[in-house]
Parts: C-alpha cells; sequence; structure tokens
C-alpha cells in the first residue's frame, strides 16, 4: 500500500452505530436516521428557527428595507409576507426529514442522482462557509462589548489597521476570539444542541424586549419619527419594491429553507416541525425586526443618532457613561448576544457545512470533521466587508436565492407531485 493510500485510509471515519462500513455513498451521518438520534421534538424544533430569528441580522435586516424609501408599515408588511412564504417552503422542505429521517444530501441524489447531486451540495457547502464568516463577524462585534465592559483600554484601543480594510484593531481581536470559541460547540452532536438553543433564544429574546424598552422609554414613551414617516414614490415603484423586498427577505434564508430535512430528520414524530417553524417566522420573525425599527426610531429621536445594532448600542452605553451601572448591561447584553451568534452559527452554518461535506465525501467527513473545516475555512471570507452599507448587505441577502430557490422548489416538486411522498431509500446509501 502507498503511503497515499495509507494516509487517506488513517483519514477514513470509523463506521459508527448502524453503519458496517463506509463507503464513498454513506456513513453514520449521512444514512437515516436511527430512533436513537431523533431527540428532537415540538419544542425544539419551534427553537431551532427561532435561533435564526434572534439575531443581529434578523434585528438589522428592516433597515435595509427601509433605505429603500419604504414606510415602517409597509416593511413589516413586506417581512410577514416573506416569512409566510418562507415557512410554507420550509415545511414542505422539511418533509424527506420527518418522512424517512433523511437530509438534504440525500434529497439530492433523489432529484440529481448520484453524481449530478454534486453540484447543489457544493453550492450549499460554499454558503454554509460565507455564512459561517459573516455571522462570527457580527458575532465578534458582540465579543467586543463584553471585552470594552472589562476593559477602559479595549475600548479607547488604538487603531492600527488601515481603513481601506474596513476594520479596526478592536474588531479584529473580537473576531479572532470570536472564531476560537466557535470551535468547541462544534464538537457536540447536532441533536444534543437543543437544550442550548433554548436557553440561547429566551435570553435573547428578553434582551431585545429590554433593549427596545429602554429606547421607548428614552424617548419619554415615544417610538420616534420612523414610526410615522409616510413613503413618498409612484404606485409603480413601490409596487417593485415590494417584489424586491420579498424576494431579498426569502433570499436572506434560503440557504437555511434549502437543508430543513438536514434538521427535522431528527425529530421524534413526522409533522414535529409545523407549529415551531410556523411560529417561530411569522411570530418571532416579524416581532424581531419591528423591535429593531422601534429601538433605531426611538434612539434617533432621543439622541440624534443611527444605530442600528445592538452592539453598537451596548458600545453606546460604554462611551457615554462608563459606570458600574452602564459596564455590568453591557457585559450581560454582550455575552447574551454572543451567546446567540454561536448557537446560530453552529446550527445554522457550522452543521449545515457538516453535513453537506459528510454527504459529499461520507469517507473523510462526518459531521463533526465537516463543521471544523466550515469554519476554519470561513476566515478568508473577509466578512466585514459584507456590512459597509445596507445597500450592499441586500444585495448579498437577495443573490443566495438565486442559487438556492430552483434547488428548493425541484425538491418540493420531486418529493410532493412526481413522487408522492414515496422513496426508495437503500438505493440511494448502498
Amino acid at each position: 500500500m502507498s503511503t497515499i493510500a495509507k494516509a487517506l485510509k488513517f483519514l477514513e471515519v470509523s463506521p459508527g452505530e448502524g453503519v458496517e462500513k463506509v463507503t464513498y455513498l454513506r456513513n453514520k451521518d449521512v444514512i437515516p436516521m436511527g430512533p436513537k438520534r431523533r431527540t428532537w421534538g415540538v419544542w425544539s424544533l419551534t427553537f431551532y428557527w427561532s435561533i435564526t430569528n434572534v439575531t443581529i441580522s434578523s434585528w438589522t435586516g428592516a433597515s435595509s428595507l427601509l433605505s429603500l424609501g419604504l414606510s415602517v408599515g409597509e416593511t413589516i408588511g413586506i417581512i410577514l409576507i416573506g416569512n409566510v412564504i418562507i415557512s410554507a417552503l420550509a415545511l414542505l422542505n422539511a418533509a424527506p426529514g420527518g418522512y424517512f429521517h433523511i437530509g438534504y444530501t440525500i434529497s439530492q441524489r433523489v432529484v440529481f442522482g448520484i453524481r449530478g447531486s454534486s453540484i447543489g451540495i457544493i453550492i450549499r457547502i460554499i454558503l454554509s462557509v460565507v455564512w459561517f464568516g459573516s455571522q462570527a463577524y457580527l458575532g465578534s462585534l458582540c465579543l467586543s462589548c463584553v471585552f470594552a465592559s472589562w476593559s477602559h483600554s479595549y475600548l479607547t484601543m488604538k487603531n492600527t489597521i488601515p481603513e481601506s480594510v474596513h476594520m479596526n484593531t478592536q474588531q479584529l481581536v473580537g473576531f479572532v476570539i470570536f472564531q476560537l470559541i466557535s470551535l468547541p460547540p462544534l464538537l457536540l452532536k447536532p441533536e444534543r444542541f437543543n437544550k442550548i438553543l433554548m436557553v440561547s433564544c429566551s435570553l435573547t429574546f428578553f434582551a431585545m424586549l429590554g433593549m427596545t424598552i429602554w429606547a421607548v422609554a428614552r424617548n419619554g414613551g415615544n417610538g420616534g419619527p420612523l414610526m410615522h414617516a409616510s413613503s413618498k414614490m409612484s404606485s409603480s415603484t413601490r409596487g417593485w419594491y415590494w417584489i424586491y423586498g420579498i424576494s431579498s427577505w426569502y433570499g436572506s434564508l434560503s440557504a437555511g429553507v434549502s437543508n430543513q430535512s438536514d434538521f427535522t430528520r431528527f425529530s421524534k414524530k413526522t409533522w414535529s416541525s409545523l407549529y415551531g417553524t410556523i411560529f417561530s417566522l411569522v411570530v418571532v420573525g416579524t416581532i424581531v425586526p419591528l423591535m429593531g425599527l422601534v429601538s433605531a426610531s426611538a434612539f434617533q429621536a432621543r439622541y440624534g443618532l443611527d444605530i442600528w445594532q445592538p452592539n453598537q448600542l451596548i458600545m453606546f452605553w460604554l462611551e457615554r457613561d462608563y459606570s458600574a451601572t452602564s459596564r455590568a448591561a453591557a457585559f450581560f447584553a454582550g455575552t447574551i448576544f454572543t451567546m446567540s451568534q454561536i448557537c446560530f452559527n453552529t446550527m445554522g452554518n457550522g452543521y449545515a457545512g457538516g453535513m453537506d461535506l459528510s454527504g459529499l465525501l461520507p469517507r473523510y467527513f462526518n459531521i463533526t470533521r465537516g463543521s471544523i473545516v466550515t469554519a476554519l475555512l470561513s476566515w478568508v471570507v473577509q466578512p466585514w466587508d459584507f456590512y459597509n452599507t445596507s445597500s450592499t448587505f441586500v444585495t448579498v441577502m437577495s443573490s443566495f436565492s438565486v442559487f438556492m430557490s430552483p434547488i428548493v422548489g425541484i425538491i418540493i416538486a420531486d418529493f410532493w407531485i412526481v413522487r408522492k411522498k414515496t422513496l426508495e431509500i437503500v438505493q440511494l446509501v448502498l
């Protein structure tokens, strides 16, 4: 046996329970989930989608739509319609996981064949890497708030990085450390991560609610001027902006919609995801952007500053008043948001990338290995460039749907209409 062959043999993953031998088509993380790994109930799947909607991206996402010249009412209307569409597509695409306990990679084999499935899987891997880096950068901003609450020197740290980089020294330190502390959670099995999601979602939602109440209270109980501003544009322009806004909002979550079965395969019952998906997307997914709009509007009216991101608000507390009270508030809020970003990144991007790599190269990748590789590759994405302006972020979000929407549509049509919920799974994992 040659040296290369020995090295490849050494790198092969262990078979694990339910798999006699690892092949180029299967390992323990690719085959249908056995009863022991089906640990997710209604609440677990509710918090799975909730963690997506209690993030900085969801809080600030409405600002991108508002920058188009739409009113707050129109912006929330677009978000609500977008979330209804997302929830419907997510539920339809979740069915293969609920019925047969198979993930996205097997669904791709059903639709495109063994070799053709690689295209859709590779696209998903690329998106997972990009999104991991993007959310890691946002998480690093929250972690910087925690460090700033500990040390005034960190708060006032001198920047030694050129302005063309769109990142300062303080943010670089936060980004490196955030990426490092994001690695240990990836070692946990996805089916055991649900309880952590429950804690993080609950804490983050109430932290967001508290920040909104604080901003409105500071403004004398008034939501601010943005809440009453009207849009001034022609009906034709408004109509196109609505279409663009709905498409952009869907595009921001299209990657998550595409791999729904990756997580519903861990469900105890076929439709455990039904009520949780609807509630998390339609209710939580609309309330959180609304809170972001209200707090930003009230803050602008009170202090004359445009602050959209929670981490910016936390830094404002520290820069305005570095007292023990402000530092304590900044520490707890920063910690909660950091935890939220880690949980969302782990579940939505780390595990997702790991599952896709596991399906693409089952001999050499399980979910854990793939998740670590996804995290390491995300360092080269330079995610700080995604957040220079709101318009840039909208463009990035909308571009994702160009790749994923056709794949989602094909999976749904194939499963529900062509095959009528009938699959021969054995032929896909031999």
